[in-house]
């Protein structure tokens, strides 16, 4: 499954260390945003089809039972907006992750269940903020 979020992948310096709600909520926007690609992917036009869609998709029903990879790119308009810091851009993906976890489209980001290589970033041809994610089960 291949997402395209058109939502900006936050350095943790911008919300780490503030307030549990700030995080809860950066979390559950990133919640919405897959919830609502996943769904537009399935061509839903409003939002009745778009809860519908949601409560057929089995895998947000059930705790997700596979081993999975999870690929994230980050797309940014300058490579001046670049995350310089390796572990901040390996930490930035944790509210995605979270989210994924609360989706049920992973069983958790533990490594146990999670392989996910370093986030990779790049110049947008658009000058536009987005995040790719790339779900896929590994066996």
């Amino acid at each position: 499954m291949r997402l395209e979020i058109p939502r900006e992948l936050k350095s943790p310096n911008r919300w780490n260390g503030r307030h549990w709600r700030y995080k809860h909520r950066e979390t559950q926007e990133w919640e919405q945003f897959i919830w609502v690609k996943i769904a537009q992917q399935a061509g839903t036009r409003d939002a009745l089809q778009v809860l519908s869609v949601m409560n057929a998709i089995p895998s947000l029903k059930r705790v997700c039972q596979e081993h999975r990879r999870v690929t994230v790119t980050r797309y940014v308009p300058s490579t001046r907006n670049f995350i310089k810091d390796d572990d901040n851009l390996r930490f930035a993906v944790k509210p995605v992750n979270d989210a994924l976890k609360r989706l049920g489209l992973i069983r958790d980001d533990s490594r146990k269940w999670l392989e996910q290589p370093m986030p990779t970033q790049a110049v947008s041809t658009d000058g536009r903020w987005r995040t790719v994610i790339e779900i896929e089960a590994i066996p």
